[in-house]
């Protein structure tokens, strides 16, 4: 899924984070969420401070990590 509200908000200092690991029984609880549905993911949404941003060139480039269609 596209969650296409996350691309328009960083001019505005906030950010965005996807959170895959968490306790479902709670969240549903202090949300309020009925029990037969099923949480995959929660996206925090909030603003950052630009000065403790970690270095955008710690990553390796896809290439070298990945591959498509071949080896």
């Amino acid at each position: 899924m596209y969650l296409g509200a996350a691309s328009p908000i960083p001019h505005l200092g906030l950010g965005t984070c996807w959170i895959g690991w968490f306790n479902e029984g709670a969240v549903k609880s202090v949300l309020n969420i009925p029990q037969h549905k099923k949480i995959d993911i929660l996206i925090a949404l909030g603003y950052y401070d630009r000065e403790k941003l970690g270095s955008e060139h710690g990553r390796e480039p896809m290439d070298k990590i990945a591959s498509f269609n071949s080896y």
